[in-house]
């Protein structure tokens, strides 16, 4: 029904509405700016207004000659913007894999059960009818593209791999070095109880290393939204363990300006997500100069280069004890470089990820130029 009422909406106000060539409509009419996309959209209206560019528009009674359009929509609103001549530009958001969406029961295993709803077909479905039919698709990664090609439809033509930026004045180091303090962090929408029972364990064992040992505090901030689920693990977890309720922090959710306070703290990131797009906390926190470990298959490993710890891994979505090893030997064997990898993390947002590299890209998409 919501999806209803909002594609309505934006087709009364195309029909009645006024056309801006100063305008870009976006099609997530919610001003939401915790999300994945919302955070993508203050972005990049960020760097539009700084532009004198075009700017973005969630007021369909105010479109503009182009659209971008957020992961999906409804096959028949491509007809309505085709009609009112309208240019689509659809942004390839995260989909439902099926690998991890098995409808499987994994009650004692180190997964959760995922299970493929009606919801999630439907999505898949728009984004695959999106992609045959948008005017030029923008892919997150070549991660993102691959999977798109392999599961939904395989675009050949008229389509860009950009890259998220991110506010890099915003974000930035406190130019602290590791010396006897050591804290790691955990930030973002916390959805996958098996992704933070990995996070935390690794934290545990990181803890009880005789390499580190040398340092006189080892501290975990958690940071962002959990699900019901998510929090009812982290509870029961700090009741378990001594280690998890006396040396970690539970921040809940924040706002930008605290986010960019919080994250220079940190002298690392974990980020074990398996087969991620294109993940605004990596972004965020190599700009804070906090290097990033995460596992090879997905965007993130693309994000973090050189400059993070990237481990390879054995399997798609693979949270079991396997994984916490490789993670465990692998921060081991970084252990004395963590500041090397510190100055490398933020070097690499700047070179890569600003909101300038992001917005010229997508600027020169939406102005149909130089178009790749």
């Amino acid at each position: 029904m919501r999806k209803f009422i909002k594609n309505s909406i934006i087709f009364i106000g195309f029909l009645i509405g006024r056309k801006s060539n100063k305008k870009v409509f976006v099609s997530m009419l919610s001003k939401q700016k915790n999300t994945g996309p919302g955070r993508f959209l203050d972005n990049l209206n960020t760097y539009l207004k700084k532009s004198n560019y075009k700017t973005l528009s969630r007021n369909p009674f105010l479109y503009g000659d182009v659209i971008l359009i957020v992961s999906n929509i409804h096959i028949f609103m491509y007809k309505i913007f085709k009609l009112f001549k309208v240019r689509t530009v659809l942004r390839v958001d995260g989909f439902s894999y099926p690998e991890l969406y098995t409808n499987k029961n994994y009650e004692g295993s180190y997964r959760r059960n995922r299970n493929f709803s009606m919801s999630r077909i439907e999505t898949n479905f728009e984004i695959q009818l999106g992609l045959k039919f948008a005017d030029h698709i923008i892919y997150q990664s070549l991660f993102s593209k691959f999977m798109a090609d392999k599961y939904l439809y395989n675009r050949v033509k008229d389509f860009s791999i950009i890259y998220n930026g991110v506010d890099i004045e915003a974000f930035k180091p406190d130019g602290h070095k590791v010396q006897k303090k050591f804290v790691m962090s955990i930030h973002g929408n916390m959805r996958d109880t098996d992704i933070l029972n990995c996070s935390l364990k690794l934290f545990e064992m990181l803890f009880l290393s005789e390499s580190f040992k040398f340092y006189k505090s080892i501290n975990l901030m958690i940071i962002g939204t959990m699900t019901t689920d998510v929090k009812k693990l982290y509870e029961n977890m700090c009741r378990n363990s001594a280690i998890i309720s006396q040396h970690s922090s539970l921040y809940g959710p924040v706002n930008k300006i605290e986010l960019a306070k919080l994250l220079p703290l940190s002298d690392l990131s974990i980020h074990l997500m398996s087969g991620d797009a294109c993940p605004n906390a990596v972004l965020e926190s190599m700009a804070c100069g906090v290097p990033v470990l995460c596992q090879s298959f997905g965007g993130q490993a693309e994000l973090a280069g050189e400059a993070g710890i990237v481990v390879e891994s054995k399997g798609e979505f693979d949270y079991s004890e396997d994984l916490i090893k490789s993670c465990y030997d692998s921060v081991l064997l970084n252990s004395n470089g963590f500041n090397s990898l510190k100055f490398k993390a933020r070097k690499r947002a700047e070179d890569y990820f600003s909101l300038e590299a992001m917005g010229s890209k997508y600027s020169d998409v939406l102005n149909q130029k130089n178009i790749k």
